[in-house]
């Protein structure tokens, strides 16, 4: 048998791995001498027999993990014989509250744009989720419209990955962001520039575009701390869709595109916005002309005229 290389514990090192010649010492180990067993089993003890002795000296080798995802307190021919509780992302009707947290299992409740419940799903990928609760009933078309939003997967919308409707409450499963541009503002030791508002104008109002032309429903909930981005893309997204879904706003379409203009102020400067919500002045020189009369036409002009950049 030729040698491989340098060892430890009879494993081979990677060629990455190995020491250059001479660094590295190796040593032979003698047998260890063979010890008879004087002592006998007891009734209740299992017999150890010759090829557990040496199984025991092979390497052990990777097995291959189950396809099924199983369940705390449940077996793989439970999660066999019952199909929906491994159910697919998308619209559980009919389910209970049990089902949902045998999918998911729940860490502690947080803040993302709003109470939420911060859970992981028990595959192997233990993906992160937060959980969030009504107590309504889901009638048929707002089903439909929450499966289109989880088909869609809109860019620029807080990914709604599950949904739970029992009998009296429903459950939405979102992804779990980083962070809101409430944080953000809290936490910014400098002055916010106007690309940095030309970029969550943007973004914020191709979200909305979605939620008026696909969804037909109003936003109505447009603030900071509904604004969420993610670290790993650098994308600003909607928060809680399913909240104006099963809960129709009062507000109108032109109600979501002027709270965009109030949203840059109290970004940009919120003690501005503090003195006066409904304000679109911006008091600071600090930004362009052309800004602030973006901001100021968000009173007047429809979405399609500020995704044009069609402003009088």
């Amino acid at each position: 048998m030729t040698d491989k290389g340098p060892r430890y514990r009879d494993t081979v090192l990677p060629f990455s791995l190995q020491p250059a010649a001479g660094s590295l010492t190796t040593f032979q180990l003698a047998p260890a001498p063979e010890v008879e067993e004087t002592e006998e089993h007891t009734a209740g003890s299992p017999s150890k027999t010759e090829d557990d002795t040496s199984s025991s000296l092979q390497p052990r080798l990777l097995r291959k993990k189950r396809k099924e995802t199983v369940y705390p307190s449940q077996d793989v021919t439970v999660v066999k014989a019952n199909p929906n509780i491994g159910h697919p992302n998308g619209i559980k009707k009919n389910a209970t509250e049990k089902e949902v947290w045998q999918k998911y299992r729940r860490f502690w409740e947080s803040d993302q744009a709003g109470k939420g419940i911060v859970a992981h799903d028990n595959s192997i990928e233990h993906n992160i989720v937060v959980i969030k609760k009504f107590k309504m009933h889901a009638s048929r078309g707002q089903q439909e419209q929450l499966l289109k939003v989880i088909g869609d997967k809109p860019p620029n919308i807080v990914h709604l990955q599950d949904v739970f409707v029992c009998d009296l409450s429903v459950y939405s499963v979102y992804e779990s962001l980083e962070s809101s541009l409430h944080h953000i503002q809290a936490t910014c030791l400098q002055e916010i520039t106007e690309i940095e508002l030309a970029i969550i104008a943007k973004e914020v109002l191709q979200g909305m575009q979605y939620i008026h032309n696909e969804l037909n429903v109003v936003y109505g909930q447009l603030c900071t701390r509904n604004v969420l981005l993610s670290f790993y893309d650098c994308s600003i997204k909607l928060a809680n869709i399913a909240d104006s879904i099963l809960k129709p706003r009062r507000q109108s379409y032109s109600d979501d595109i002027h709270d965009i203009g109030t949203l840059l102020v109290s970004f940009k400067e919120p003690g501005t916005f503090r003195r006066n919500p409904r304000s679109l002045l911006l008091e600071k020189d600090d930004v362009s002309e052309h800004c602030k009369h973006f901001i100021q036409t968000t009173a007047t002009s429809s979405l399609k005229e500020l995704m044009n950049g069609q402003v009088d």
